[in-house]
């Protein structure tokens, strides 16, 4: 029969497993249609489940632990219970009043079926007992859906909450924070973290944000569409998001996807914003603008970062052209990596002994990622264009070259091999831009055994 493939689907739904046996026999007597015992087997397990969820409840709530208390006083005692915690949580605000009158609707069934009133219990009131206890109780994590939040919510101003910053731990941490919460309750969740990231608590501020960071980090679609609602589209007008929002981005960068074209522009700005800001950042870090921008050039792919964010691109190739993590992610982005080397060889060569120092300096934390990204003659003008800046005296241009460019192994061994297969190209380059001959070249940039 259908109705018993569906019946016996929803025990799966059970938040608390112990409960299953309970309405397993339900099922057992419905399927032999014993419909007085799965309506009473059903109403035990509805009020055993209270009971328990009210129990876990007590831990984190005064009001349930004063009920609480009370029914286990009770219960032990052999007392009648059920109707009394019934309409104690509701006076407590546990459940609410639609809940409570379900309860009595069930309560009035199992009394009419229990009892020899001569009245049989019929089939369709044993399915609406299985299927209400389930859907409506059995399958909820606690009584209120609300009441878990807010202890949550009452945490975050511990310092041990989250004490740590690497974001595989914080996300681990953060999915146990949530892991007791039904799925109804998240929107009320999503809502009281944004809340909490304007607190004026910093210790709050700051756990509410990593918990949100770490949420987004698990990349699942129920977090996902919390974190677009509440943050990404709400929150996208107020430059005190930048930082959150941004860090967010880092953690899922898919949170950019499907957005109304005004909220992309938004999104621009504060992307734009939190690239430009002074403070300095340790590029190790996930919420650094380039790890970001290399999380978003791979996982949305560089059309749509051209397209949507290229402003943001600019600025932050412009800031950050050195960063290994960014570099690392543009294996599969060639026009990112056009724009890129353009930057490269302004830099290499330039007048301005800051910005070629910081090339030259950039280097060794490139290296790794030459060959994926350059060709052997674009290294050979990368390493003129660095002995340009070098007979100007930029000193960190000078140090490379006289090392030999030990500190980047693979870019020299790329721009030798250019030499070996065009020397003739190379040796002219080097006659115009440096007025010299490529031995020279040669004796001054390489190890006499790479020559």
């Amino acid at each position: 029969m259908a109705g018993l493939t569906d019946m016996e689907d929803l025990l799966s739904e059970i938040s608390n497993k112990d409960t299953t046996d309970y309405m397993r026999e339900a099922l057992a007597c419905y399927s032999n249609s014993a419909y007085r015992g799965c309506i009473v087997m059903s109403y035990l397990a509805l009020f055993e489940d209270i009971r328990t969820k009210l129990a876990e409840l007590a831990k984190v709530n005064t009001k349930a632990k004063k009920v609480s208390i009370e029914v286990e006083k009770r219960a032990k005692n052999q007392e009648v219970f059920e109707s009394y915690m019934a309409d104690q949580i509701l006076s407590e605000g546990l459940i609410t009043q639609a809940e409570h009158q379900r309860l009595n609707q069930i309560r009035d069934i199992r009394n009419k079926a229990a009892h020899p009133s001569g009245v049989h219990a019929s089939a369709e009131e044993a399915r609406f007992v299985y299927h209400t206890v389930i859907s409506e109780y059995l399958s909820k994590q606690l009584l209120k859906t609300t009441h878990a939040v807010d202890a949550l919510i009452e945490r975050l101003d511990k310092a041990n909450l989250f004490p740590t910053t690497v974001i595989e731990e914080v996300k681990a941490i953060a999915l146990d924070e949530v892991s007791g919460l039904h799925k109804a309750a998240l929107p009320y969740l999503f809502s009281k973290l944004v809340d909490a990231c304007e607190d004026s608590n910093i210790q709050i501020r700051k756990n509410a944000d990593r918990l949100l960071v770490g949420l987004a980090a698990v990349q699942l679609e129920k977090y996902r569409s919390m974190i677009k609602k509440y943050l990404i589209i709400d929150k996208s007008h107020d430059n005190d998001f930048a930082k959150n929002i941004g860090r967010l981005i880092a953690a899922d960068p898919k949170l950019l996807i499907g957005l109304k074209p005004e909220i992309v522009i938004r999104m621009k700005a504060l992307l734009l914003k939190d690239t430009e800001s002074p403070a300095t950042k340790a590029i190790t870090k996930l919420s650094h603008p380039a790890n970001r921008l290399g999380r978003m050039i791979k996982e949305l792919g560089e059309e749509q970062v051209l397209a949507e964010y290229h402003e943001v691109l600019e600025a932050t190739l412009s800031r950050f052209p050195y960063n290994s993590v960014l570099l690392s992610n543009l294996t599969d982005a060639p026009q990112v990596v056009k724009m890129l080397l353009k930057i490269w060889a302004v830099n290499a060569r330039s007048s301005t002994f800051d910005v070629a120092n910081a090339f030259a300096i950039g280097l060794s934390d490139i290296d790794e990622s030459i060959d994926d990204l350059i060709t052997d003659k674009d290294a050979f003008e990368l390493m003129v264009g660095v002995n340009e800046a070098a007979d100007w005296n930029a000193h960190s241009s000078k140090d490379i070259r006289n090392t030999h460019f030990s500190s980047a192994p693979n870019f020299s061994a790329a721009a030798n091999r250019y030499i070996a297969k065009a020397p003739k190209k190379a040796s002219s380059l080097v006659l115009k831009k440096l007025g010299q001959s490529l031995d020279d070249f040669m004796n001054a940039n390489f190890d006499a055994d790479d020559e």
